[in-house]
């Protein structure tokens, strides 16, 4: 089912409304990115406004970036790889980067690293949240 664009223009209307009126900044972790992260004009964003940048983090934490980024063109570039493993290696890597960046960011940036999913910090160091339902429910539209 297509859906009409006006009415994917207003979903994101209202996810951004949501995220952009709330946040400084927004931040996605991603190996498509030269860095592994790229700001992003929304979360979830894929193919949309997204840029490559450059954040004043520790150096451990750059080139650890860096080997997953390199870990993903490897397998981008090999056929020895089953696509579950690419996924999953990478994602959970992903993942563990993301907490780890999550308290070097100003608390205003937005983190996610799967989409809508925020990577926010709390007592007991850094979460990823779940999506919200509402955002949820309009997901399968938006791809």
């Amino acid at each position: 089912m297509r859906v009409p664009e006006t009415v994917l223009n207003e979903i994101w209307d209202m996810i951004e409304q949501e995220y952009l009126s709330k946040y400084s900044g927004l931040i996605k972790i991603d190996p498509l990115a030269e860095s592994g992260f790229m700001w992003s004009a929304f979360p979830g964003a894929h193919g949309g406004l997204s840029f490559h940048c450059e954040l004043d983090i520790p150096n451990p934490l750059r080139v650890d970036f860096r080997e997953w980024k390199a870990k993903y063109d490897q397998f981008m570039s090999s056929e020895d790889y089953p696509a579950e493993q690419i996924q999953e290696t990478l994602e959970t890597r992903g993942l563990e980067l993301a907490l780890m960046l999550r308290s070097h960011l100003p608390i205003d940036v937005y983190l996610e690293q799967r989409d809508f999913r925020e990577i926010a910090l709390t007592e007991a160091g850094a979460i990823e949240l779940p999506a919200p339902k509402w955002v949820v429910q309009y997901q399968h539209l938006i791809r």
